[in-house]
């Protein structure tokens, strides 16, 4: 991972605002999220319980469906863990069927979204 200056994050995450959230937002008549937070020791104990096979760890965008009821039809992440097999890094998600069985690599969901759950900064809106 590389470091970015933190105008070039401001005007990325703009960006997204202001084109696929917007977009997002008046065809499906939501107000999606804007970013996803997961707590500290939530993370450091997915990354920790990772098999000694893993390689990394691929997030994934998704939406979940409008019967869901916290964040009907909203945009979340999914986070998988990855090994390498003929130097392709793999997971679950895409297809890679010997991890199907493998404890630790299985996704994970439930991040807590903003929009609507910002309890702790200013609006994401």
């Amino acid at each position: 991972m590389e470091i970015i200056d933190l105008a070039i994050a401001k005007q990325m995450t703009a960006r997204y605002a202001s084109t696929r959230k917007s977009l997002i937002d008046s065809t499906y008549t939501i107000n999606d999220t804007l970013s996803s937070w997961i707590p500290i020791d939530d993370l450091k104990d997915y990354v920790n319980n990772l098999p000694e096979t893993a390689t990394g760890v691929r997030v994934y965008l998704a939406a979940y469906d409008e019967t869901e009821t916290t964040y009907p039809s909203q945009t979340t992440i999914i986070l998988a863990g990855t090994v390498s097999d003929d130097g392709c890094d793999n997971d679950v998600i895409n297809g890679y069927e010997p991890l199907e069985n493998e404890v630790g690599l299985g996704p994970v969901n439930r991040a807590t979204n903003c929009p609507p759950d910002c309890p702790t900064c200013p609006p994401c809106e």
